[in-house]
């Protein structure tokens, strides 16, 4: 399967949840930026995967730092839009930090999962000397 069409779903997915938990009654300990999170963390894994697409060459050398440029891409991005909604909105609030980095970790997890898939047709590859 695509993995752009891997990303749709599991976005779809994780707005079905969002919506579910609202009408179970658990909305109160969710933001209300929760869908703008889910917006920002799906381009970001779009860009992410678009990047590997292009700078994960064929023969698999360079996938290992390109696994550990897009996990720091990620964190660093996401550490920057919290800290900047923080200080925008000046208030501590629980909620949009619980909400926000519970959704870094579903859409860092399905990067890495994505990631992985891709692990074994690169390192098939990737002759061995010796």
């Amino acid at each position: 399967m695509n993995n752009y069409l891997k990303l749709f779903i599991f976005s779809a997915v994780v707005v079905g949840a969002y919506f579910g938990l609202l009408a179970s009654g658990f909305g109160q300990y969710i933001h209300s930026t929760a869908i703008a999170t889910i917006i920002f963390y799906s381009l970001q894994s779009l860009l992410l995967l678009w990047a590997e697409s292009i700078f994960v060459n064929n023969d698999g050398q360079n996938f290992v730092l390109f696994v550990i440029g897009s996990i720091s891409f990620r964190l660093l991005t996401s550490l920057l839009v919290a800290i900047t909604y923080l200080v925008a909105i000046g208030e501590e609030n629980t909620s949009f930090i619980m909400t926000f980095f519970a959704l870094y970790l579903l859409f860092l997890g399905f990067e890495l999962f994505t990631l992985m898939t891709n692990l074994r047709s690169n390192s098939k590859s990737v002759q061995i000397d010796g």
